[in-house]
């Protein structure tokens, strides 16, 4: 395993732990090779944690929480204790994938804009609204149709005599 790190052989550090497959499917019991898989999976996270320094630390990111998905997969449900010494050995970190974080970026960066043309949106209603009832209290003050349009639009006129029509 030393020679994967050394030669920068990362994608095979899933092969690695795959090794362990068929051991898991049959038997959970072997204290031998029980050990062997967990100081593996403690030697890769070390390493891994190590690399994250690095100026490609989102890949060593990544590589860790491939491993994880894989040792996920091939740990049968009914070894607790094998899932959860694994577990120690991460020390229950939450990695998140780099697509997964642009994902969650891209989300974010839709909730705000979403927001932001709402509020727009809002304001706009608002002020139309607004526009609509000062023409309806120029018509019940007894202004002209002549007089309100030199402040007002011809449409914002319709809509204001509309809605009068439509409340009564």
């Amino acid at each position: 395993m030393d020679s994967i790190f050394e030669k920068r052989l990362l994608i095979l550090l899933p092969y690695h732990i795959l090794r362990y497959e068929s051991f898991l499917k049959n038997s959970c019991s072997n204290s031998k090779k029980l050990e062997q898989l967990l100081t593996d999976y403690q030697k890769i996270s070390s390493a891994l944690e190590q690399c994250t320094n690095d100026k490609k630390s989102t890949l060593y990111i990544d590589m860790i929480t491939l491993i994880e998905e894989i040792a996920d997969h091939i740990i049968p449900k009914d070894c607790e204790k094998i899932r959860e010494r694994l577990g120690n050995i991460m020390g229950g970190k939450i990695l998140q994938l780099e697509s997964e974080r642009l994902l969650e970026k891209g989300q974010l960066l839709g909730e705000a804009k979403g927001r932001a043309a709402g509020l727009i949106q809002g304001q706009s209603e608002g002020r139309k609204t607004e526009r609509i009832e000062a023409i309806q209290n120029m018509i019940s003050l007894g202004l002209t149709k002549e007089k309100i349009l030199t402040v007002y639009s011809e449409k914002e006129y319709n809509d204001a005599i509309k809605s009068m029509l439509v409340e009564a």
